[in-house]
């Protein structure tokens, strides 16, 4: 058993970063893997819309100088989009990548039921997709 990775998910007001929160992740029987504590991240999302804070995405790690999103990173978006609700319709998924400790900022967007998921120079406002 490994203790997985930890992500800290963000959350905005007003157009600003105001929020974050460390999830340490699950116990996984794989090493350099995520497994959300889900119960944990949806309570703190529920309190967030509590103060109108909106869940804007997932900061993760890539080593080795590892810039690009792997086809799990892929899906594991994939899923999380599909299950956000319909006001949520973009979030961000940067990559701190090591040990360059670079940042490459992902966007993933949906759209009728499309998830576009893409490399963005920064990371701007995304109100109308």
């Amino acid at each position: 058993q490994f203790k997985t990775e930890s992500y800290p998910y963000v959350g905005e007001k007003n157009g600003i970063i105001s929020e974050y929160m460390l999830d340490e992740g699950c116990i996984s029987s794989r090493p350099c893997s995520y497994v959300p504590n889900t119960d944990r991240l949806n309570k703190k999302i529920a309190e967030w819309m509590l103060k109108d804070i909106t869940f804007v995405g997932i900061f993760h790690t890539h080593f080795g100088g590892t810039k690009t999103l792997s086809y799990g990173d892929k899906k594991y978006i994939e899923t999380i989009m599909y299950q956000m609700p319909p006001y949520i319709n973009f979030l961000y998924f940067p990559i701190i990548v090591f040990p360059q400790c670079e940042i490459v900022y992902y966007l993933a967007t949906k759209s009728q039921d499309k998830i576009v998921i893409k490399e963005t120079s920064i990371l701007e406002q995304v109100k109308e997709v």
